[in-house]
Parts: C-alpha cells; sequence; structure tokens
C-alpha cells in the first residue's frame, strides 16, 4: 500500500485487525486442552460478527458506483447465513443456560422472553411479511414460538435468538452509518496526499523506498504521532519529514535536515 494511502486508513482505523488476530492467538493459547467449547464459541463469536459486519457493509459508503453495487450484493447472502448462525449458534446457548438454571414449573414468563416476543410480533414479524410480499411470497400470520405464560427451556433459547437477531442489526447499521464521515476522510486525504507528493516531487518508488526531484533516495524510517520520518540514504545524521494533520492529509515536506 502507498504511503498516501497507508496513513489516512490507520487514522481511520483500517490498520486494527491485528489486535484481533493477537487476542484470538492469546485464547487459542490458553484453551487448547478444550477444543469442543473453542470451537462453539469461535463459531458463535464469527456468526454475531458476520450478521453485525453484513449489516455494516450495507450502510456504509463506497468509493465507486460499482464497488457499491458489488458490496451490497455479497452482502445479501452473507447476512442470511450470518442471521442463520446467529440465531442457531444463541439458540443453542438459551437451551443450555435454560438446562442449567430453569425450572420447568416456574410460572412466570422471563422479562427478556416477553420483550423478545413483542419485538417479534409487532416488529420482525411485520418485517418479515414485507419482505415476502416484495418477492411475490406470502408471510405468516403469528411467529413461531408461541406466548405462554409458562416459562419453558424453549422459549428462553427462543427469546435468546429472536433477542440476536432483533439487536444486532442496530449494532451493524449503526456502525455502518458511523463510518462513512471517516471513510470519506481517508479517500479525500488519500487524494490530497498523492497530489501533495507529486507537487514537492516526492515519488514512492519502491517497498519503503522514495526518491525527490533531486536524485536523493530515502528509506522509510519510522511513523511517528504526526509525521512520517525518512532517512535519506547516503547521508548521516541527516533526516526528512513528511508532516500530517489529525485526519492523515500531508500538511508540510521538510526536505532533507540535519540531526
Amino acid at each position: 500500500m502507498s504511503l498516501a494511502k497507508a496513513i489516512p486508513k490507520v487514522i481511520a482505523g483500517s490498520a486494527m485487525a491485528g489486535i484481533g488476530l493477537s487476542l484470538g492467538r492469546d485464547i487459542y493459547k490458553s484453551s487448547k486442552n478444550n477444543n469442543g467449547l473453542i470451537f462453539a464459541v469461535i463459531f458463535l463469536v464469527l456468526s454475531v460478527w458476520l450478521y453485525i459486519q453484513s449489516w455494516t457493509w450495507l450502510f456504509r459508503n463506497y468509493k465507486t458506483t460499482a464497488g457499491s453495487i458489488f458490496a451490497r450484493v455479497f452482502s445479501l447472502p452473507t447476512l442470511l447465513l450470518g442471521a442463520i448462525f446467529t440465531a442457531f449458534s444463541l439458540w443453542v446457548l438459551g437451551a443450555l443456560i435454560g438446562m442449567i438454571f430453569i425450572d420447568e414449573e416456574a410460572q412466570n414468563p422471563l422479562m427478556i422472553y416477553t420483550v423478545a416476543y413483542w419485538i417479534a410480533e409487532n416488529i420482525l414479524l411485520p418485517l418479515t411479511n414485507s419482505i415476502f410480499w416484495l418477492l411475490g411470497g406470502t408471510g405468516s400470520d403469528e411467529i413461531l414460538t408461541p406466548q405462554n405464560e409458562q416459562l419453558t427451556r424453549d422459549q428462553l433459547a427462543a427469546s435468546f435468538a429472536v433477542f440476536g437477531i432483533v439487536l444486532f442489526p442496530y449494532i451493524g447499521i449503526k456502525r455502518g452509518l458511523k463510518q462513512r464521515k471517516a471513510r470519506e476522510q481517508a479517500w479525500e486525504a488519500e487524494l490530497h496526499n498523492m497530489l501533495f507528493m507529486n507537487e514537492i516531487g516526492l515519488q514512492e518508488v519502491g517497498d519503503k523506498q522514495f526518491v525527490d526531484e533531486e536524485g536523493n533516495r530515502y528509506r522509510l524510517e519510522n511513523e511517528l504521532r504526526n509525521m512520517i520520518e525518512l532517512f535519506p540514504l547516503g547521508r548521516r545524521n541527516r533526516r526528512a519529514y513528511l508532516e500530517f494533520d489529525e485526519t492523515g492529509k500531508f500538511t508540510n515536506w521538510t526536505g532533507i535536515v540535519k540531526i
């Protein structure tokens, strides 16, 4: 990735994936002997991530029209898979919790089930029916899980599934809308940085290698908080700096200076 694009993307948050990978490795190392449990947790996490991320892909912006169309078309099947896997995972989780904590003779429904049932009946069901009608199909008159005054383990499992299916889209949509401004700033900064480097005569000629209009060659030395430090090859005690602002736009080129 070119320097002009790298700085804005780091600031926009696109370079944070390494944190998640590091955390995943730590969890794996500490839990090697619980393969079944680890697989279940990973499956749940990936399912929820796919479901939320699919909503994010649907609602965030893209640089080109073609990219926007491709991303949204691609996100529809991933959204469906994410919803199925998430509902299944949460259903199993709710069932396991129910087996441990729920007394089948309980007379009052769990609050989460009451709330989830209302959401499913008044929000999720009409939304699902609208989609079916748009596709030329027929909807349903009632949700699959009947309302019951007696709390059962099945109801708890259904509560987990319905609650997750309704809640996670909100998170994904919010993330997608929130990313719009940061992505626009990153694209604007990328264009600005390429024009800025052309103006000062600095070209990227290889991996972390640069040359200016006077023929001086540089190596990327350090990435500091608000500047890039370049090392002029063959010039001892000399450096050059590219300064940038909080959005990642280059603001100043010092040229070769003594340190």
